[in-house]
């Protein structure tokens, strides 16, 4: 499950901000990840009601919430109605997988939770995916409607199936990542960190998201590759330096030379643009999530603030 460095590495200087696993990406050390993917027939999905009696534990269920918004439910192994309470992560699809969950399930943190037994049966989340329409993908971006749904489905879940409002994660990969920068900086009260993996503000965001994000303040993690041929590694670096000159307290950044493209044919061509092949392969990042709690985070204080700006089109990104 983790990334493995091979060759010689001349260690750095390393701050507190930087995973101790980046401590060689500034020297030409080869990664390289066992990835295991085993990539197989997903089907569609019979979409069901949510019922908190019904719904099986360490799978990935498909569920038509209120709302009108699709999403998959992953409930921990073991979790038991009325028992402690577990915190939840919310993950952000890329532009690729809007309107279906096939490409979705094919790759990322969905696979994890579908094929891969170790992380199912470790999986501390209760993880929540949303769809977005295709719509989101003709517009580019995570829409704010779409958003305020999601935001309404957390607060479903929280009180369906006994998650804790104050360890409320969001982790957003690609457009998705877009929209992760955007929705924590917009929505208060609500997450208690958030995961940005090779994602990106426009230009004229930035001040915004930089401003929100650094008074409240919210932990943040970036991810990203320096080969990234679908969306540059400049766009994080963006961030990280603007979050740090902006005094954020609390901001991470994994920076891998190198990743691979997605584990699907269609979108092989994306060399680099995988980095979420790699971070959620990495106990440490979840373990960093769990650090994190947010003592007045709430679905039901959650507020937008205002002065939310339209999120330009993202690239053609999966």
């Amino acid at each position: 499950m983790l990334s493995q460095w091979r060759g010689k590495c001349r260690p750095v200087p390393c701050d507190d901000t930087m995973w101790s696993l980046t401590r060689c990406l500034s020297q030409p050390c080869l990664l390289t990840v066992i990835l295991g993917l085993t990539l197989f027939g997903l089907g569609s999905f019979a979409f069901t009601q949510p019922n908190t009696s019904d719904t099986p534990v360490g799978e990935l269920q498909p569920i038509l919430g209120r709302y009108n918004i699709r999403y998959e439910l992953f409930l921990p192994k073991a979790w038991k109605a009325g028992t402690s309470k577990w915190p939840v992560l919310v993950f952000l699809h890329g532009r690729g997988e809007s309107g279906s969950f096939d490409v979705t399930n094919a790759q990322s943190l969905p696979l994890q939770l579908l094929n891969n037994r170790t992380f199912i049966e470790q999986c501390p989340f209760i993880v929540l995916v949303p769809q977005c329409p295709r719509s989101c993908a003709e517009h580019g971006k995570w829409k704010s409607t779409v958003l305020q749904q999601v935001t309404k489905t957390v607060e479903d879940v929280i009180h369906e199936y006994n998650g804790d409002p104050q360890r409320i994660y969001l982790a957003g990969q690609s457009m998705g990542g877009h929209g992760a920068w955007m929705y924590s900086a917009m929505t208060e009260n609500l997450f208690a960190a958030v995961v940005v993996i090779c994602g990106y503000v426009q230009q004229a965001e930035v001040q915004t998201v930089v401003a929100q994000l650094s008074a409240r303040p919210t932990p943040v993690v970036i991810v990203h590759a320096a080969d990234d041929s679908v969306i540059p590694v400049d766009a994080s670096d963006l961030m990280y330096n603007a979050l740090r000159s902006a005094g954020h307290p609390h901001v991470r950044y994994l920076r891998y030379e190198s990743a691979p493209g997605p584990p699907i044919a269609e979108y092989a061509f994306m060399t680099g643009h995988a980095s979420y092949e790699l971070a959620f392969r990495d106990p440490g990042l979840f373990t960093h999530l769990l650090s994190h709690m947010c003592t007045s985070c709430s679905p039901l204080r959650a507020k937008s603030m205002p002065g939310r700006r339209s999120p330009a089109r993202v690239p053609d990104a999966s």
